[in-house]
Protein backbone atom coordinates (compact mmCIF):
# COMPACT_ATOMS: atom_id res chain seq x y z
CA UNK A 1 0.00 0.00 0.00
CA UNK A 2 1.32 3.47 -0.89
CA UNK A 3 0.62 6.44 1.37
CA UNK A 4 1.05 10.13 0.72
CA UNK A 5 1.63 12.08 3.92
CA UNK A 6 1.88 15.81 4.36
CA UNK A 7 2.10 18.07 7.35
CA UNK A 8 1.20 21.70 7.78
CA UNK A 9 1.62 24.38 10.38
CA UNK A 10 -1.44 25.09 12.47
CA UNK A 11 -2.25 28.79 12.67
CA UNK A 12 -4.55 30.06 15.40
CA UNK A 13 -2.84 33.39 14.72
CA UNK A 14 -1.45 33.79 11.17
CA UNK A 15 1.70 35.48 12.51
CA UNK A 16 2.47 32.97 15.27
CA UNK A 17 2.39 29.32 14.20
CA UNK A 18 1.88 27.21 17.31
CA UNK A 19 2.07 23.65 16.10
CA UNK A 20 2.20 21.05 13.38
CA UNK A 21 -0.85 19.23 12.05
CA UNK A 22 -0.76 15.94 10.15
CA UNK A 23 -3.10 13.10 9.29
CA UNK A 24 -2.29 9.41 9.64
CA UNK A 25 -4.22 6.88 7.53
CA UNK A 26 -3.30 4.09 9.98
CA UNK A 27 -1.55 3.53 13.31
CA UNK A 28 2.07 4.78 13.22
CA UNK A 29 5.11 5.70 15.29
CA UNK A 30 5.90 9.39 15.01
CA UNK A 31 8.96 11.52 15.78
CA UNK A 32 8.78 15.32 15.56
CA UNK A 33 11.98 17.33 15.95
CA UNK A 34 12.51 21.10 15.83
CA UNK A 35 15.80 22.56 14.49
CA UNK A 36 17.20 26.09 14.35
CA UNK A 37 18.38 27.59 11.06
CA UNK A 38 21.92 26.29 11.69
CA UNK A 39 20.60 22.74 11.79
CA UNK A 40 21.04 22.33 15.54
CA UNK A 41 18.31 20.41 17.32
CA UNK A 42 16.19 22.68 19.53
CA UNK A 43 13.89 19.99 20.93
CA UNK A 44 12.22 16.70 20.15
CA UNK A 45 8.48 17.03 20.67
CA UNK A 46 7.67 13.38 19.96
CA UNK A 47 10.06 10.41 19.98
CA UNK A 48 8.78 7.17 18.40
CA UNK A 49 5.32 7.91 19.85
CA UNK A 50 2.60 5.47 18.80
CA UNK A 51 -0.40 7.37 17.41
CA UNK A 52 -3.74 6.12 16.09
CA UNK A 53 -5.11 6.88 12.64
CA UNK A 54 -6.60 10.36 12.29
CA UNK A 55 -5.64 14.02 12.41
CA UNK A 56 -3.09 15.08 15.03
CA UNK A 57 -1.92 18.52 16.11
CA UNK A 58 1.30 18.81 18.08
CA UNK A 59 1.58 22.11 19.94
CA UNK A 60 4.91 23.87 20.42
CA UNK A 61 3.62 27.22 21.72
CA UNK A 62 5.15 26.63 25.18
CA UNK A 63 8.70 26.36 23.72
CA UNK A 64 10.69 29.57 23.92
CA UNK A 65 11.99 30.33 20.43
CA UNK A 66 14.59 33.09 20.18
CA UNK A 67 15.14 33.19 16.43
CA UNK A 68 12.92 33.87 13.47
CA UNK A 69 13.46 30.78 11.31
CA UNK A 70 13.25 27.11 12.28
CA UNK A 71 12.66 23.76 10.62
CA UNK A 72 10.67 20.79 11.80
CA UNK A 73 11.18 17.21 10.72
CA UNK A 74 8.24 14.84 11.00
CA UNK A 75 9.29 11.18 10.75
CA UNK A 76 6.59 8.52 10.50
CA UNK A 77 6.99 4.75 10.53
CA UNK A 78 3.95 2.71 9.52
CA UNK A 79 3.32 -0.57 7.79
CA UNK A 80 7.04 -1.15 7.35
CA UNK A 81 7.55 2.16 5.52
CA UNK A 82 9.34 5.33 6.64
CA UNK A 83 8.16 8.83 5.72
CA UNK A 84 9.95 12.11 6.43
CA UNK A 85 8.56 15.61 5.91
CA UNK A 86 10.71 18.68 6.62
CA UNK A 87 9.31 22.19 6.51
CA UNK A 88 10.45 25.71 7.35
CA UNK A 89 8.84 27.78 10.09
CA UNK A 90 9.20 31.57 9.93
CA UNK A 91 8.15 33.46 13.04
CA UNK A 92 7.19 37.11 12.74
CA UNK A 93 6.93 39.55 15.59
Amino acid sequence: MVYELTSRLSYPDPFKPSGVEFELPTHAEVTLTLFDQSGREVTTLLKDKPLAAGTHTIDFSDIKLNGEMYFYRLSIQMDGQNFVDTKKIVLTK
